[in-house]
């Protein structure tokens, strides 16, 4: 069966559901939540914990990128998925090679909430220095803007999250081959 068939099933179930039964009634107090996909920028900083052996050579400096989540997508339940592009700028050069530049990458971003906390996957492909990369990753989205937004009434905050990451790249080297590094990260979003 085929996961298009799948969803498909799925929705009309969901929507036979609906149709069901008596309405409640809700206090004025009681929220019904649902996941609505819009655009996010995250700001991201990372590190390479974890080297290939043949990105051993290089040095291990911090990766710097710029992520863009777009409401392209879908949502069923607490699950959801979406477009995203990233920029990023990474420089492990040592004194006789170079290995610097900025990745270009499209993916998608997969995920689901807990309560207020979201867990979410990152596939993405795309163009670095040398060629074509995919990195895969994953990520814990704490809504520090909640707790602001509620605290100290800084509503303006209310959509700003913190979002600890782990990424595995892979990346064509200039020399021929491919190399790769694990990196571990803390980024820096807010949802429009």
């Amino acid at each position: 069966m085929s996961l298009r068939l799948i969803l498909i099933l799925l929705s009309l179930l969901g929507f036979l559901f609906s149709q069901t039964g008596e309405q409640e009634e809700y206090d004025e107090d009681e929220y019904e939540y649902e996941v609505v996909p819009n655009y996010s920028a995250n700001l991201y900083l990372g590190y390479p914990v974890l080297k290939a052996s043949s990105f051993a050579y290089y040095n291990s400096n911090m990766v710097y990128g710029l992520s863009i989540g777009t409401p392209f997508g879908f949502a069923i339940g607490s699950f959801f998925t979406n477009v995203i592009g990233e920029i990023f700028l990474y420089d492990f050069s040592t004194p006789s090679e170079d290995f610097k530049g900025a990745g270009f990458q499209v993916g998608i971003s997969p995920g689901f909430f807990i309560g207020d906390i979201s867990l979410s996957g990152t596939a993405a492909g795309g163009i670095f220095h040398a060629g074509t990369g995919f990195i895969a990753g994953g990520s814990v989205d704490i809504p520090v803007g909640m707790y602001l937004s509620d605290n100290f009434d800084m509503e303006a905050m209310e959509n700003f999250e913190v979002r600890l990451t782990s990424r595995q790249n892979i990346v064509q080297k200039s020399e021929g081959g491919v190399t790769g590094w694990i990196g571990a990260g803390i980024s820096l979003g807010y949802e429009f």
